[in-house]
């Protein structure tokens, strides 16, 4: 009877480590981590015709005489002693400011089960979260002179911008240092895909008269100029839908703050495409960096 209750009893101790080693799920939660980034918002020269199908209703948009402008990069701002008379489009129509140029992740990171080692691979790590990023961008400048006199010219601007808020989920694979050591560092590879909401374009338009004033004495002060702007019409209309797909190598360093409190600093080597489904065109953001500083959580 004992040579029968023996093995029988070895049988189920394996059976239950055999069970017990299957009970563990592939994936166990490791940490929780808000992002804060410097990003390149994708901002892009295209042309009036690439801008106008980008809205909701093409034919909203005001037709200019745009072959007689300049198109280009112009972007300038003019202070008087009351403050600034007129600013570019380019930060008026989106209300440009430091969250211009940021983007705002929120992650939880999970280790990975080593079958062979009986274990959790501290050392590896799978990421995924969501995003908020408060614009992507396209823009179209054209900008025309007229001489007036010697002294006086009329500068006529046009403006039109596309761009959007965008939400979205993202994930990286990730390997590092010994994350138990005060100091880590990190490296791997990830996407993103996100999707706009409440897109807009956006037209502003407009002549300005600019006089200079001379000295005949040739004093450092001179010469002076005087804008007046005669005319400035802007009209925001509703834009198309549009998803954003990423690729993404990120590079990072750990600071270790207590047992579960860490900082970190990280930098993305980042390739985007925008696309526009309806429309079947797409906008590529060439190889680009962005920077990041969060706080990490770990259980």
């Amino acid at each position: 009877m004992k040579k029968i209750i023996l093995p029988a009893i070895l049988i189920l101790m394996a059976s239950f480590k055999a069970g017990a080693q299957e009970a563990h799920p592939l994936f166990k939660l490791n940490s929780i981590s808000a992002h804060f980034k410097l990003i390149d918002p994708g901002v892009q020269q295209i042309s009036f015709e690439e801008i106008n199908s980008l809205a909701k209703d093409p034919s909203s948009l005001t037709v200019l005489d745009l072959p007689g402008y300049y198109s280009g990069v112009y972007n300038f701002s003019i202070q008087s002693a009351d403050g600034i008379l007129f600013e570019s489009p380019q930060g008026k129509t989106t209300g440009k400011n430091f969250f211009y140029s940021t983007r705002f992740d929120l992650y939880a990171s999970f280790n990975i089960y080593n079958k062979k080692k009986s274990e959790y691979n501290k050392n590896r790590e799978v990421r995924l979260g969501i995003f908020y990023q408060p614009f992507q961008y396209q823009q179209s400048n054209h900008i025309r002179t007229d001489t007036i006199t010697q002294d006086s010219f009329l500068y006529h601007y046009a403006y039109y911008e596309a761009y959007t808020p965008l939400l979205g989920i993202q994930g990286s694979y990730l390997f590092g240092t010994n994350p138990d050591h005060w100091i880590s560092a990190y490296a791997g590879v990830g996407f993103g895909f996100g999707i706009s909401f409440h897109p807009q374009v956006a037209e502003t338009y407009g002549t300005m008269n600019a006089k200079v004033f001379y000295d005949s004495l040739q004093t450092p002060v001179y010469p002076q100029y005087n804008f007046s702007v005669l005319a400035n019409t802007q009209n925001v209309y509703a834009g198309k839908s549009s998803i954003l797909l990423e690729a993404k190598i990120p590079v990072g360093i750990d600071f270790k703050i207590s047992k579960a409190l860490f900082i970190f600093i990280e930098g993305n080597a980042v390739i985007s495409k925008q696309i526009y489904l309806s429309e079947n065109v797409s906008y590529n953001n060439a190889l680009h960096f962005d920077g990041a500083l969060g706080v990490q959580m770990k259980f």
